[in-house]
C-alpha cells in the first residue's frame, strides 16, 4: 500500500473513532430522529383542514312586554282571606300582583301613573285589589250613590271575569271611590251578585278591595287548575277628560272579551 493510501485509511479510522462523521459518517445525537425519506414522498400531500367551530352567540335579550297585551298571570290560593276594608296591608296581597303595562284603550299608549291589581282566591271567593296612584286626589269624581248606578262615570275600577274562558258570558263589576257597586252579566245590568267592596283613600292614591263569591261566577268547588279570562280597568276622571285604562287593551270598549288576558289558577 502506498503512503498516500495509508494516510487516507488512517484519517477515516480516526474520524470514526472521534465521531466526527468524516467521509459521510454523520454522528447521531440523542433524541434526534434518523434521517430517511419524508413520509408520503412521491405521493400527493393531503392537507388537513381544522374543523370549523361556530362562534357562540349570546342569548337574545327578553323582548319587552307589549303594552296592553299581558302575559298569562298565575293566581294562587291565599292562606287567609283579606279583610275587605280597602287597606292593602293584608298578607295575601304580598305576592298576588297581576303584572302588565296598562294602557289608555283609546290611544293604546301606556299610561302614567300605572295602576296595580292583585288577585287571589280561597274556597269561597276570588279577591281583587287595586292600587290607583292619583296626584290629583282633590279632583276625584264620585257622584253615583245608588247600587247599579252608572259608576263608570266616576273615578272607579272595573273587574271582568270569565271562568269559562269565552264559552259563556263574562261578569262585570264596577266600584267607585265611595264603594258603590255595579254588577252585570255581559252588558246585562239586571244581573245581581253578592260581591262586597271597600275603598281607602290616601294623600296621593286610592285603593279598592272586592270579594266576589265563586258561586256568583258559577264555579263549583276549587278553581285550582282552571284558566280564566279577565280584564282589570280604571276609569280616571281627574284630568278633565275621562281616561279608560285597561290591563288588557280591548280597543274601543272594555266589553271585548276576545282581548281579555288569562288567569291561571294554581
Amino acid at each position: 500500500m502506498s503512503g498516500s493510501a495509508k494516510f487516507v485509511v488512517a484519517v477515516c479510522i480516526l474520524g470514526l473513532v472521534m465521531g466526527l462523521g468524516v467521509l459521510g459518517c454523520k454522528p447521531k445525537t440523542e433524541g434526534q430522529k434518523p434521517e430517511g425519506p419524508t413520509p408520503g414522498a412521491g405521493k400527493e400531500a393531503t392537507a388537513v383542514t381544522p374543523a370549523k367551530t361556530e362562534p357562540v352567540k349570546p342569548p337574545e335579550p327578553a323582548k319587552p312586554a307589549k303594552p296592553g297585551v299581558p302575559e298569562p298571570a298565575t293566581v294562587r290560593k291565599c292562606a287567609a282571606a283579606p279583610t275587605i276594608d280597602g287597606d292593602l296591608s293584608d298578607a295575601c296581597w304580598k305576592d298576588a300582583e297581576v303584572r302588565g303595562i296598562w294602557v289608555d284603550i283609546r290611544t293604546a299608549k301606556a299610561v302614567d301613573p300605572q295602576p296595580k291589581v292583585y288577585v287571589c282566591y280561597d274556597d269561597e271567593n276570588v279577591y281583587v285589589a287595586f292600587l290607583n296612584p292619583e296626584p290629583k286626589m282633590d279632583k276625584i269624581v264620585a257622584a253615583v250613590t245608588d247600587r247599579d248606578g252608572a259608576t263608570y262615570t266616576d273615578d272607579s275600577n272595573e273587574v271582568f271575569l270569565d271562568p269559562t274562558a269565552g264559552k259563556k258570558d263574562y261578569l262585570q263589576f264596577i266600584v267607585n271611590t265611595k264603594g258603590v257597586i255595579y254588577d252585570g252579566k255581559g252588558k246585562d245590568g239586571e244581573w245581581n251578585g253578592h260581591a262586597k267592596a271597600a275603598v281607602a283613600k290616601m294623600d296621593n292614591a286610592w285603593s279598592l278591595e272586592i270579594a266576589i263569591p265563586l258561586s256568583d261566577l258559577g264555579v263549583e268547588g276549587s278553581p285550582k287548575g282552571q284558566t280564566w279570562t279577565a280584564n282589570f280597568c280604571r276609569n280616571r276622571m281627574t284630568e278633565g277628560e275621562a281616561q279608560a285604562i285597561g290591563w288588557a287593551d280591548t280597543g274601543e270598549s272594555f266589553h271585548n272579551p276576545s282581548a281579555f288576558g288569562k288567569l291561571k289558577m294554581e
